[in-house]
């Protein structure tokens, strides 16, 4: 592989195309993070929310 080979694979995210609306990329929308817009339902995590896995070493 050259090097400009590597360069494509390093920008293959930022040429792909993300759908946004080019007529609208001037326009922002601000989203305030809140324990009610990120978990509406009241929802609490708990242990059984994750997959564990064996940690190898000390």
């Amino acid at each position: 592989k050259s090097s400009n080979d590597n360069d494509d694979d390093d920008n293959r995210f930022i040429d792909n195309d993300t759908g946004a609306d080019p007529s609208q990329s001037n326009e922002m929308e601000t989203v305030q993070i809140t324990e009610r817009t990120v978990n509406p339902r009241g929802e609490k995590t708990s242990p059984h929310d994750f997959q564990l896995l064996k940690v190898l070493g000390k």
